[in-house]
């Protein structure tokens, strides 16, 4: 559909739609700039949404900030520091780790997870930290790791969207048990840079086989490296035996 053109109207839209029952990821989908003259208006809105605080939760002006967002990601823009809509560019400066990270405990599948939530993980990035950790010592398999640890990347604006930290935390650990691994892509959407990061196939080439040894006598047997260099060596003297000797008379010829 497409977004409201007034600010205001637009806000009050997405508190409509939540209160309907609609899931954050289902709003910001339906309201993503689909052209360029849509994504720069969302654009220069970004640093407005602020102004709306006294009027909407965090949630609603979350998700406007996420849309806005989405809408440069999708157009390649960027605000530079005057605050003007511009070609997406490496904007410098760095920005202090939000330190000690918060904890929670989250109930998943029956069991008790503890959840680290750790805002601007790293400077620069605008990405936060969630480690869903074992509560017990040593560490225990739970619902989401083996290990009893797993950590997941994500930004300030899509845990705010979701409700804050423990509602966001919920709601990426139902998304992963049912398989969805992408749940992130609302908020941020599928960029050249998270599919870099995405675990790859091992691409490795074959191990190239060894060099033969130069030739040894008959009477010196190369000792097996392994399993399968024996059954190939084994292999090798089979082939080379010669046949059995045939010790019965033959008939010689007579011319």
């Amino acid at each position: 559909m497409k977004p409201p053109d007034e600010p205001h109207a637009l806000l009050v839209h997405v508190q409509e739609r939540l209160t309907q029952g609609v899931t954050p990821t289902q709003v910001i989908e339906a309201l993503l700039p689909a052209s360029r003259a849509q994504a720069l208006a969302f654009a220069r809105r970004l640093p407005l949404w602020e102004e709306f605080r006294d009027r909407f939760s965090p949630q609603v002006i979350a998700i406007a900030r996420v849309i806005s967002r989405r809408g440069m990601r999708l157009f390649g823009l960027a605000l530079n520091t005057d605050g003007r809509v511009v070609e997406e560019r490496q904007h410098q400066g760095a920005k202090r780790r939000d330190w000690p990270p918060r904890s929670f405990l989250l109930q998943i599948q029956g069991e008790e997870v503890c959840v680290e939530y750790a805002p601007n993980y790293f400077p620069n990035s605008h990405r936060d930290l969630l480690t869903f950790l074992s509560p017990h010592e040593p560490p225990r398999p739970h619902p989401l790791s083996e290990t009893g640890t797993w950590a997941h990347f994500t930004s300030r604006d899509a845990v705010d969207a979701c409700g804050g930290p423990e509602r966001y935390a919920a709601l990426l650990a139902e998304a992963m048990l049912q398989g969805n691994r992408d749940f992130d892509a609302a908020f941020h959407g599928v960029t050249a840079e998270a599919v870099s990061r995405a675990r790859k196939p091992n691409t490795e080439p074959p191990a190239a086989a060894p060099d033969l040894a130069p030739a040894q006598p008959d009477s010196v047997t190369r000792p097996p490296l392994g399993p399968h260099s024996a059954r190939v060596l084994a292999g090798e003297a089979a082939q080379a035996e010669p046949p059995p000797f045939d010790d019965k008379p033959r008939q010689g010829l007579l011319f």
